[in-house]
């Protein structure tokens, strides 16, 4: 049996940064997802400030709890579309309930 430390070799130290290199793409992407989930939420929020004030806590707390881009997306799509508001903080809560 060979005994020398992997980490030691070129190969090694290779793989090493390969890993390193690879969690940094995948942080940097992680982070980039989030971003874009955290302005998401940040313009529903401000397009029913807009258009009915400002918005119960309750509706704040679902929308930032959401973290699926689609169901944003489809809010997103009412909010613009409907002028019930009663009829949108239930599609709010609907998919908050479904995270």
């Amino acid at each position: 049996m060979l005994n020398f430390d992997l980490a030691e070799t070129k190969a090694g130290k290779e793989l090493i940064n390969m890993g390193l290199i690879e969690g940094l793409e995948k942080g940097e992407k992680k982070g980039e997802k989030k971003g874009r989930l955290q302005k998401a939420r940040e313009l529903l929020i401000w397009s029913y400030e807009e258009k009915w004030g400002e918005p119960p806590e309750y509706i704040t707390k679902a929308v930032r709890n959401l973290s699926e881009n689609h169901k944003l997306n489809e809010l997103f799509k009412i909010v613009l579309k409907t002028n019930n508001k009663d009829s949108f903080e239930r599609s709010v809560i609907q998919a908050a309930e479904n995270v």
